[in-house]
């Protein structure tokens, strides 16, 4: 039988943040193959990054109708 997974109650620094910041509270453990858990680091609080989506290398798709798999016009 797995061993119980560890209390998802959040610890008591991180119940009701006032931060006005977004983000996101996250707690950080290790299990092993059997879902023991052999460490636990406890929460980390991740925020957003602002800043745009980095851009493809990939070139545009085609816009051709045998490209994009639309049936030809007649």
């Amino acid at each position: 039988m797995p061993a119980p997974m560890p209390d998802p109650t959040p610890a008591p620094e991180t119940r009701k943040s006032t931060s006005p910041t977004p983000g996101m509270t996250l707690r950080v453990y290790t299990v092993d193959r059997d879902g023991t858990v052999t460490q636990d680091t406890g929460t980390r609080r991740v925020t957003p990054n602002n800043a745009p989506p980095p851009v493809s290398s990939r070139p545009p798709l085609c816009a051709c109708s045998r490209c994009a798999g639309n049936s030809a016009a007649p």
